[in-house]
C-alpha cells in the first residue's frame, strides 16, 4: 500500500525524488534546463530514458527554487530524471 501525492511518490523513500505525472513541454519555447531539453528532443513516443544532467547543463552554481520542486535544487547538483514520452504534439 503506497501513499501518493501529486508531485511526490513516497514509495521512493528518498526525499530528493519526486514524481510528476503528465506534463506538456514546448521544446525550444520553454525554460527547460539545457541537458533535459537536449535529451528529450531526441526521444520518440513510447521511449523511456534515464537522464543524468551534470551541473554545467543544469542549474550550475545558482541552484533552483520554485513551486515545481518538492525541495530546492542545491548549487552544482547533478540531476537524474526518469522519463517516458507518451505523446508528441506538433
Amino acid at each position: 500500500n503506497s501513499k501518493r501525492s501529486r508531485n511526490f511518490d513516497v514509495r521512493n523513500r528518498d526525499p530528493r525524488l519526486f514524481q510528476i505525472q503528465n506534463i506538456v513541454l514546448g521544446l525550444g519555447k520553454s525554460k527547460l534546463i539545457p541537458g533535459f531539453e537536449e535529451a528529450v528532443s531526441t526521444m520518440r513516443v513510447g521511449m523511456r530514458r534515464s537522464i543524468v544532467v551534470p551541473p554545467s547543463l543544469g542549474y550550475r552554481d545558482k541552484g533552483a527554487n520554485g513551486p515545481a520542486f518538492v525541495q530546492a535544487v542545491p548549487p552544482n547538483a547533478t540531476l537524474i530524471f526518469n522519463i517516458q514520452v507518451n505523446k508528441i504534439l506538433r
